[in-house]
């Protein structure tokens, strides 16, 4: 059967009325809102698009940022950095905390024995030797005196051991042995306690001092049993009490006189000796006390111990020898215990032997002109 022409027409109307409105093409960055016609909106910070035509946005994944509107492309952060999913920025690890990776989403605590370099770190740091830390730190602590800390990742300090002792803070070895005539018994000491009188010790290292065998009053931090006597003034017992040291007693036995007491002698590092130091009393010297020289490469003790025994730089019986006393010299030096004479003055020599300048002479018995 044919159509008519009017029912042609009206077919091709009720078509074109049912075909759906064509969509809008919003560009990368872009979207088109559902019910919002032919606009196109700008993807909010934290979302991308990277396609044409787009309904909706793309949220940024966690390790990654969108930065601000209309983004087309989510970017990765770096190391020292993480973000969250939907992030417009990257974050900085705070303090304590590092990050060696790019596109994370989380930083990692610095471990115990190490710290990081401030905010956006991107490694931890080992603290080295005398100092520690306990994790999570920004820098690493200096050991305190009474401890010492061995290793290059120390998570807690270590105290002294009772016998040994750590003056000073940063201490990278094993604490220093007490020596004799004293004693710690608790752990952590920064000075070790004197033996008390009555009481002595001829060992290094030890944790407690040791009765005298005679019973009787000894010197504090007497040193050997060859130092207590039968006079009174012992005192009973000899401990520290809540990590404090006890008061070793007096330095006079009861009803007793003073013992005239010894310089000490110095334990002196490999090329010094110890020299004694001399005093005047009334109209009589005495030694005062001891010092460690240096006879390696003093100019006044060169070779040995030197008072006033070395007129003209000549060498004492020690072996000492005073460099700047050696007559018409104008530059000398010591070096390795012998006087180095390096320049006689004028009108002189050095002798044969190198210790002395000499006159220059000629055959005549004139002097020589310099």
């Amino acid at each position: 059967m044919l159509f008519s022409h009017t029912s042609t027409i009206a077919v091709i109307l009720l078509t074109l009325a049912c075909r759906p409105a064509h969509a809008v093409q919003c560009p990368q960055g872009y979207y088109n809102p559902p019910g919002e016609g032919s606009q196109c909106v700008a993807c909010a910070p934290g979302t991308y698009n990277d396609q044409v035509g787009h309904t909706s946005c793309q949220t940024a994944s966690a390790g990654w940022y969108a930065q601000g509107s209309g983004a087309t492309s989510q970017q990765e952060c770096g190391p020292g950095t993480f973000s969250l999913a939907g992030a417009s920025s990257c974050t900085n690890c705070p303090v304590g905390t590092y990050q060696s990776q790019s596109g994370s989403s989380q930083c990692t605590a610095v471990q115990p024995g190490y710290s990081s370099n401030g905010p956006g770190a991107t490694s931890q740091t080992q603290c080295g030797q005398g100092y520690y830390s306990p994790g999570g730190a920004a820098g690493c602590t200096i050991c305190p005196p009474g401890s010492y800390c061995n290793s290059n990742t120390n998570p807690a300090p270590t105290l002294c051991e009772p016998g040994r002792f750590a003056p000073n803070p940063g201490a990278t070895q094993s604490c220093t042995l007490c020596p004799t005539g004293s004693f710690t018994d608790f752990y952590g000491a920064t000075a070790c306690c004197s033996c008390c009188s009555g009481w002595y010790n001829d060992n290094t290292g030890q944790t407690h001092c040791f009765n005298c065998p005679t019973g009787g009053w000894s010197p504090a931090g007497a040193t050997d049993k060859s130092q207590c006597t039968t006079l009174s003034g012992a005192l009973s017992s000899c401990a520290s009490t809540n990590n404090q040291c006890p008061n070793p007693g007096g330095s006079v036995p009861s009803g007793g006189v003073q013992k005239r007491r010894l310089p000490h002698r110095h334990m002196c590092p490999h090329g010094h000796k110890n020299c004694p130091v001399y005093g005047l009393h009334g109209n009589a010297g005495y030694i005062k006390a001891y010092e460690c020289v240096d006879i390696e490469n003093d100019l006044e003790t060169c070779g040995g111990c030197v008072a006033n025994d070395s007129p003209f730089g000549y060498r004492n019986a020690d072996g000492g020898r005073d460099c700047s006393t050696i007559p018409n010299v104008d530059a000398v030096r010591c070096l390795g215990g012998e006087c180095l004479i390096m320049k006689c003055s004028s009108g002189f020599m050095l002798s044969n032997n190198g210790e002395a300048c000499e006159p220059l002479w000629i055959e005549q018995g004139s002097w020589l002109a310099s």
